[in-house]
């Protein structure tokens, strides 16, 4: 599998997460993380942009509050993987367009 098909699968996983309305604290998550997060090194390089940009995204509320629900996590991980999508449907345009 080259790199344009696995960022493919990556992105299709976001979907997937989306639509099953994944929190950021499940085992699905967590498992799409360090593959993309894997992916990106090895693609990228540790210390790149691309890898910085995608560890400094937030999927999470990290303090703790009696007036935050779990829809406010909720919508903080939808959020985050939309924007990390959006980013990684450039990445792949980019693999694609080279």
């Amino acid at each position: 599998m080259n790199d344009y098909q696995k960022l493919h699968g990556i992105i299709n996983e976001i979907n997937y997460l989306l639509h099953m309305r994944v929190a950021f604290s499940t085992d699905e998550f967590t498992s799409w993380y360090a593959n993309t997060e894997r992916f990106l090194i090895d693609r990228y390089g540790e210390s790149s942009y691309e890898v910085q940009n995608f560890k400094d995204k937030m999927y999470s509320i990290y303090v703790s509050a009696c007036e935050i629900d779990n829809s406010d996590y909720d919508k903080m991980c939808k959020e985050g993987l939309i924007t990390t999508k959006a980013i990684l449907v450039g990445y792949l345009q980019e693999m694609r367009d080279f």
